[in-house]
């Protein structure tokens, strides 16, 4: 047996095979040892039978743990919404490249999870699932538009367009903001842009007209 902390959690005594090392910084909630490049540390996780981090086999019930223990204050919020996002950022390497390819398993079953912080449209924090009523905002230009009207997958001041390879995975039928076509539904009133050379070439004309009569 040996005794652990959790960078998030609480010391307690753990099993060698529920302690893991090269665990990545944004893990709170696993059992971890802190890593040494001691020769003697090396040799002493090789005679444990240490497992090392792996992203595949132990995210999931690192963000599930993670999630559980942290949403019940909320003045972790912030802390919920860059912890997920950090993790989802670390499968980017891990997602298939090609359009075609499909998502490993592993993947998707974490998109299913319980886990993502979203801002609802009365503007309560909670997490929850992935479901299609869910808007990802992947548009800053219609983001400001839809806050208060619609559930919006929320990371704070992380943006979600660096995780999208990821969310695209999902087999939720998700609705992105720059994919929403229907402005009557969201009473967003569209005001074409007014650009610089418009604007002089309406004074030409007005100039030209008043020298024509």
């Amino acid at each position: 047996m040996l005794l652990v902390k959790p960078k998030g959690g609480q010391i307690q005594w753990a099993t060698c095979d529920q302690v893991f090392r090269n665990c990545p910084t944004f893990a709170l909630f696993t059992n971890q040892v802190i890593d040494s490049n001691s020769p003697y540390f090396i040799w002493l996780c090789e005679k444990l039978d240490l497992a090392v981090w792996n992203t595949e086999n132990n995210l999931a019930i690192e963000l599930q743990r993670g999630v559980a223990e942290m949403k019940d204050l909320s003045q972790n919020w912030k802390l919920i919404q860059q912890y997920v996002f950090t993790a989802l950022e670390s499968i980017l390497p891990l997602v298939p490249k090609s359009i075609g390819s499909h998502c490993p398993p592993w993947i998707m079953s974490i998109l299913q999870l319980p886990i993502f912080p979203v801002t609802t449209s009365d503007g309560c924090n909670t997490t929850r699932s992935l479901c299609s009523s869910i808007f990802v905002p992947d548009s800053e230009l219609l983001k400001p538009h839809f806050q208060g009207k619609v559930d919006i997958l929320d990371f704070g001041a992380s943006h979600v367009w660096d995780i999208l390879p990821v969310l695209r995975c999902s087999k939720v039928n998700l609705k992105y903001l720059s994919d929403y076509n229907s402005q009557e539904t969201m009473q967003i009133r569209v005001i074409p842009p007014q650009h610089e050379d418009t604007k002089i070439a309406e004074i030409i004309r007005g100039k030209k007209t008043a020298l024509t009569r």
